[in-house]
Formats: C-alpha cells, structure tokens, sequence
C-alpha cells in the first residue's frame, strides 16, 4: 500500500479505541481492499498502538483526558512513518509533549471544578490542534507540540508552587501547635511546685503563656533566649514561695521583675494593660517580703495536646518523597489522587494536596504504611511516562535490557538507588527522564507484523541498523532511508489474506510524503521575563477574588521586588500583590482587564524591548 493511502486510512480514523494498525485494517476490510501495508509499516504501527495500550494501562489518568488523548493515535502513527527521529524514545516532540501531558495532569480530576480547567484546556487544545494540523498536511503541527510542552512545564510549576504553600502552612501551624506544647509543659511543671495567688496564676497561663510560645517560634526550644526565658518563669515561682524574713528578697524580687518585663512579649501592644499586670506581682513580692500571709491556690494546669507520635519508634518510610502522586481510597468511597507536598520526620505527619495545591487531607506515618499494606495506596508513577512505554514494549524496561541494547556498563549500585527502573512501582523515588533509547529489533520483527502468512520471491525485508540521535537531527527527513519500526504483534485482522507477489511491501519509497515538516521554532510571547502582560500605568482592573469586586488602577509595578501596587482615584493605595498572586489570579480569571491607556513614549519603550528579546 503506498504511504500516501496509508496516509489517507489514518486520517479517517473515528474508532480511537483501537490502535493504528487495527483501525486501518478495519478500514480495508469494510471497503474490500486489496492492497496491505508494508511490513515495515505494520510493525510501525502495531509498535505505536502497543506502547499507547501499555501506557494507558500502566500510567492511567481519568477517563475524560484518556479519551481526548486517544484522538492523538493517528498523529502517532503518521509521525512514526514519516520521521526517523521518532524511533528514539523521548527526543521527538511529540515524546516530550505526552510526557509532559501525563505529568501537568496526574492529579487532575473532575471534582477539580475550576482548578482543574486549565488542564483539561491544554489537553483538548493540543488534541484539537494536532488534528488541525494534519489536515493541513503538518504544517504548524511541531511549533504547537513545543508550546504545549512548556505550556504544560508551567503547569506543573505552578501546582508545585501551591503545593509548597498549602504546606509551608501546615508546617506553620505544627511549630504552633509543638510550641503550645514546649510552653505549656515548661509553665505546668513550676505550677506544681507550690500554691500561688490567683491573679499570678492567671497570669501565667495566660499572657505569659503566650509570650513563651512567641519565643519558642521566633528562637526555637534549643536557644538560649528560651533558655532564658524557662529560667525566669522558675525564679519568678521562687520569688512566691513561703519565707521566713529572708535577707536580699526584695533585690533578687527586682531582678527578676526586669527580666518578666523583658520577656512579657505578648502585651509589648499593649504598655498600660502590661503596668497594671507587673504592678499586681510587685505588690505581692513587697506582701511575701514583710511576712504577710497571703492567699494561696493550686493553679489549674494548662491542657497539653501531644504533637509527637505515641510511639517512641520512629518510622521510616523508604521510597516517599515530596512530589510523589498516589492513588489512595477515600472514606466516603471512590479515589483520590494526592501528591504528597509535606514529610516531617520529627513529628511522624504526611499532608496529600490535590491537583490545585489545596489540602486534601492528613495523616501519621504508621496510618500511611498501613494504607500502603493495604493496597488502598498506590504510587503513581510519573516522568518520561510515554517514553517509558515505546521503549518497555520492545523489551527495554529494565536496566539491565538497556545496557544489553547499547553496549553500555550498568551503573553503579548508589546510582540505580537514585533514579528507579523503567517500570512503575510503588514507593520508589521520582522517576528521571531516562536516556534516549534507539530499540533494535530482531531481523524477523517486520515479517512477524505483517499481515500476509507468504513470503514475497524477493525474501524476507532486510533491517537495517537504528539511526543515532545525532544523525537523525543533522540530516532531513525527507533524505534519510525508510525507518526500520521496533517488532509488533502479529495482526490477527486478515491474517490469512495472501499479499500478491508485486506488492508495495518490497518498494522502498523514493521520498516521505507532504505530512511531514521541518522543525519550526517555537513563536516567543510578547511578555516580560516575569511572565506578566505588559500594563501601562494607570491601567484600570477589576478584582473580582473580593466581596464586593474591587476596582483601582495600576500605580507602580516594581520589576526588582516583583511587586505591583494598586491605588484608587485619589492615589490612595487600594492593594498590593506579588508578581505571583497577581499571576495566579489572572489564570483563576478573577481580574478583569477594564480601561488600557497608553502614551507614545511607552509604545515605543514596549516595541524597543520586544526587538531586543526576539533578537536574542
């Protein structure tokens, strides 16, 4: 069959369920076509629709992007026949464009809402656009891979860069909760001493308490400012206990009054409320030092919630990192796809996000590993996902396969523990992009993918050697030999339908057809180095993440600091934000773009910058 008819079949494709190769036959059959593919073209094609099977099944997303996704069939099949460079798992840009796919939409699901839309968008876009593209014989069809690449990098960015901060938050409320417990486990432990007046005990677990857990979050329970400050609290009970006309009471009294001042830190707001509070201990101490019997009662302790794990055993959990995704079953029923965004040993604490960097949910080390036993936890696999899967469909999925097909040493045992095999397993650490790998097949794989069982008079196709990377990169499609495609399955549609003598099986086409194109370089936005359009001042936005929406203008926006400043009418500052929160609204599509105006010297400003960045 001539590649141009081939070509044809693939383009009338409507059943993606099936691989290129099936959904071809498919078409010949009803038709009654005589003619077959090429040997070598079957097994192209037969190798596309097993290694897209083998990463549906082994690196699932949800149903809705795996259908989108199963339109790209067709553009697999034609670019396996028509560039060489494609046989090099993970080089083509139509590799990097599906890994990076799986990896922006790992833990995209359809309870995501809003959150999740720019996924989904990229993805039916890319689909849309790949299609597009092949009506019109390729043209555009790898300047749009490459943005959909980056297009997807930014999304991952931008997950990470949530996930970060939903769990710097957590980690802010666990040094809160360990600093109530350092606090209130310190201030209980004088408590007991001895009986005091009431007023003081109030003050001890209230505006002490308080200030004690300050120190503990800006020093830390190791620094000598606690250290300090667990010495005061000693003394200051010291000071209270019962005597007997002791000499020297009321300096060490003084003394220790300047050091409760110094450390009161929870009422430095509040100078007149802190006088009052210091002046009820002072009367006391002058009450203790002239022997006077005072009022004593045992002060209710202060409730201690434990932060640490109930175990005295810490527990490891091999393989799990930050930035790893699971598969984990909800309470309520169904799964949940989480990415694990905190780990802190200390305190035995996990917390999984979801797709938009929101908090899902968090758990201890031991209900985690108990999940894991279960199989109610399972990793997803992520990095070079469809890469993985040209090359483990023709035997390469293990270390020891690759160095087997190259020629190269295996790597040393710390290496191979850093970076995991081809395969997907459960807790292991995050997959690397691994190197191109050019699969070889044996001399009868072309023979094994055809559809004919007799053998042409010429003899069984010769295969030749696979096309390094370098070479393939240097030289253009169209003057390079036809592909040598890795071994496939035998087709079980026609199978017994005999190929004629002078078939296309044996002719080596003189040139590639028009599908093809050469590679274009990806277009640059017109956008700054921060990613944020180019504003003038005074341009008027409407924010709409504020109840009621807020209206101002741009007043300043400071490129060094990476901060915008907004201000209303009058020039009175209305808000601020980051270059990042300003970002992150503009894709949630909260602000509104209202009321642009300009001056000539900024047009001329903006187009000098936008020469300059093309130029480079």
């Amino acid at each position: 069959m001539p590649r141009e008819e081939l070509f044809n079949y693939l383009r009338n494709i409507e059943d993606f369920d099936k691989g290129p190769l099936e959904a071809v036959l498919a078409q010949t059959e009803i038709i009654g076509e005589p003619a077959m593919p090429s040997s070598e073209d079957s097994a192209a094609l037969a190798w596309v629709g097993a290694a897209f099977t083998h990463w549906e099944t082994n690196f699932p997303l949800e149903a809705p992007l795996a259908a989108s996704l199963r339109r790209l069939k067709p553009v697999l099949g034609m670019m396996a026949l028509a560039d060489n460079q494609f046989y090099t798992a993970g080089i083509h840009p139509l590799h990097e464009a599906l890994d990076n796919l799986y990896d922006a939409a790992v833990g995209w699901q359809e309870s995501a809402g809003r959150a999740g839309e720019p996924a989904k968008k990229l993805i039916e876009q890319t689909v849309d656009g790949a299609m597009a593209c092949l009506e019109e014989n390729g043209a555009g069809l790898m300047a749009l891979l490459r943005e959909t690449a980056k297009a997807a990098q930014r999304l991952q960015t931008r997950t990470r860069r949530m996930a970060q901060r939903t769990a710097d938050a957590e980690r802010g409320q666990l040094r809160a909760a360990r600093a109530k417990e350092v606090a209130a486990t310190m201030i209980n432990s004088q408590l007991t001493r001895h009986p005091i007046p009431a007023d003081i005990g109030e003050f001890l677990t209230g505006p002490w308490f308080e200030s004690a857990q300050l120190v503990l979050l800006k020093y830390g329970d190791n620094s000598s400012q606690w250290q300090a400050m667990s010495a005061t609290t000693g003394e200051l009970m010291d000071t209270l206990a019962p005597r007997d006309g002791e000499r020297g009471a009321d300096d060490v009294a003084s003394q220790v009054m300047q050091e409760v001042r110094r450390w009161l830190l929870s009422l430095q707001h509040d100078q007149e409320l802190a006088d009052e509070v210091l002046s009820t201990i002072e009367y006391t101490h002058l009450r203790v030092a002239k022997g006077v019997e005072i009022e004593r009662n045992a002060t209710s302790l202060i409730a201690v919630q434990n932060t640490t794990p109930d175990s005295t055993e810490s527990l490891q959990l091999d393989g799990i990192e930050t930035g790893q995704w699971f598969l984990v079953s909800a309470r309520k029923g169904g799964m949940l796809r989480t990415q694990l965004a905190m780990l802190q040993q200390k305190e035995q604490r996990l917390l999984f996000c979801n797709h938009a960097g929101a908090k899902v949910q968090t758990m201890d080390f031991a209900s985690f590993t108990e999940l894991l036993q279960q199989g109610k936890a399972s990793r997803l696999a992520t990095g070079a996902t469809f890469s993985r899967s040209l090359a483990a469909v023709v035997g390469v999925d293990t270390r020891e396969a690759l160095s087997q097909l190259t020629g190269e040493p295996m790597p040393s045992a710390e290496a191979i523990n850093a970076v995991p095999d081809f395969e997907p397993r459960p807790a292991t650490a995050q997959p690397e992009t691994p190197a191109p790998v050019t699969p070889e097949p044996p001399p009868t794989a072309p023979r094994q993918a055809a559809a004919a069982p007799t053998q042409s008079p010429a003899g069984p196709a010769s295969t030749p050697a696979p096309v390094a990377p370098e070479t393939v990169t240097e030289t253009p499609v169209a003057a390079t030999r036809q592909p040598t495609p890795p071994p496939a399955q035998k087709v079980p549609t026609q199978a017994e339908t005999p190929v004629s003598d002078d078939a296309p099986a044996q002719q080596a086409p003189e040139k590639l057809p028009p599908v093809t194109v050469p590679s274009e370089p990806a277009p640059k936005p017109d956008l700054p180095d921060s990613g944020i359009p180019e504003l003038p001042m005074g341009t008027w936005l409407g924010f709409h993440d504020l109840d009621p929406p807020l209206l101002a203008k741009l007043a300043m926006h400071d490129k060094v600091r990476r901060l915008l400043i907004f201000v209303n009418r009058k020039g009175i500052e209305l808000r601020r934000l980051s270059e990042d929160d300003y970002l992150d609204l503009l894709q949630q599509g909260q602000i509104d773009i209202l009321e642009t105006k300009t001056n000539f010297r900024e047009q001329v400003e903006r187009a000098r910058q936008r020469m300059a960045r093309h130029q480079t």
